[in-house]
């Protein structure tokens, strides 16, 4: 995640080639979710030693993939809690750092997943 936020637009496509090369099988599934979470969340981490160019213009690529990173999670099957952990997790960390319209929020079916499990409480309340 650090690499392609120093690497900045010698590395324009890192979501999309990251798809490419973990997205085709569910073996890497795991991964793929850790790698695309911690996009955005170090983006926004300050110690990461970068120049505010680098910062802002992976922030703008990043955001333009959002819709795409949350197209995928919709597409997952969670046959376990720790499954739907990860997309969750991933989902949260995507929702703080983008600005996706609220039309868009309103038709994606994890929200309502979300919500339930606050609502239920156990084990994924926390994260949802």
């Amino acid at each position: 995640a650090d690499l392609a936020i120093q690497m900045d637009s010698a590395w324009p496509n890192a979501v999309q080639m990251l798809f490419e090369r973990f997205g085709q099988n569910p073996e890497k599934y795991a991964t793929l979710l850790e790698v695309l979470r911690m996009l955005p969340e170090e983006n926004m981490n300050y110690k990461l030693m970068t120049d505010t160019a680098k910062r802002a213009s992976s922030r703008e690529r990043l955001q333009q993939t959002a819709p795409q990173v949350v197209q995928f999670l919709l597409t997952l099957q969670c046959p376990s809690m720790h499954a739907k952990k990860k997309v969750f997790e991933c989902f949260l960390s995507w929702i703080k750092f983008t600005n996706l319209q609220a039309g868009e929020m309103s038709q994606n079916p994890l929200l309502p997943e979300c919500f339930k499990n606050v609502t239920e409480g156990g084990e994924l309340s926390e994260i949802a």
